[in-house]
C-alpha cells in the first residue's frame, strides 16, 4: 500500500512539472513555479545597463575606428566617446496581463512618460523575444525578480567603391521586479 501512494506521489509530481513554467531562454532558471507570462507582468527597474558601439569607417584610402560605451548602474548613466556625458536617471516600466505597458523615466529631473501594448514575439513557443516600445527585447534570462535582456546588432553599409561604414553594437539590461 505504502509503495502505491509513493508510486502516485511520484507521478503526480511528475504531472505537476508539466504544468509550471519551464526553462525557456537559455540562462532562465531551470524550473519556475510561474510561467512566462506569470514573471513578465508586474514593475520592473532598470538597474544595470553595459551598452557598447564599434564603429569602422573606410573612406578613400583611410579607415577609422571608434568605440563607445554607455554604462548604467542603476542611478547614474555614464557615456564615453567623442563626447562624454554622465546623467542621473530612474526608468521603470509596468508590463500588464493585458497586453499594455507603461513607463515613467526620470533623466536630470526632466519626466517622459510612456506607454503602449506588448506582446511576445513566439505567442504559443519560448517566448523569449518581446515587442514593446516599439522595440525588440531578447530576454536572455526571466527570473522572478530579474530579466536580463540583450540586443546586439552589426550593420555594415558598403559603396560600389568599396567604402564602408560598419556598425557594431551590443547592450545588456538588467531589470529588477519592484515589490
Amino acid at each position: 500500500m505504502k509503495n502505491l501512494s509513493n508510486v502516485a506521489l511520484m507521478m503526480v509530481f511528475a504531472l505537476s512539472l508539466s504544468f509550471v513554467g519551464c526553462k525557456k531562454g537559455e540562462n532562465d532558471p531551470f524550473i519556475s513555479l510561474k510561467s512566462r507570462d506569470g514573471r513578465i507582468t508586474g514593475t520592473w527597474v532598470l538597474s544595470n545597463v553595459d551598452k557598447s558601439l564599434d564603429k569602422t569607417v573606410k573612406s578613400g584610402g583611410s579607415t577609422t575606428s571608434t568605440k563607445t560605451t554607455e554604462t548604467f548602474d542603476g542611478t547614474i548613466w555614464t557615456t564615453s566617446g567623442s563626447t562624454p556625458q554622465t546623467d542621473s536617471i530612474t526608468y521603470e516600466i509596468t508590463i500588464e496581463k493585458d497586453g499594455t505597458w507603461s513607463s515613467i523615466e526620470v533623466k536630470n529631473s526632466a519626466t517622459v512618460e510612456e506607454s503602449g501594448y506588448w506582446q511576445w514575439t513566439e505567442a504559443k513557443k519560448k517566448k523569449t523575444g518581446l515587442f514593446i516600445a516599439n522595440e525588440l527585447w531578447t530576454i536572455d534570462r526571466l527570473k522572478n525578480k530579474e530579466m536580463v535582456t540583450i540586443n546586439n546588432t552589426v550593420d555594415k553599409d558598403t559603396e560600389s567603391n568599396g567604402d564602408f561604414e560598419e556598425n557594431i553594437r551590443t547592450d545588456t539590461r538588467t531589470y529588477t521586479k519592484k515589490k
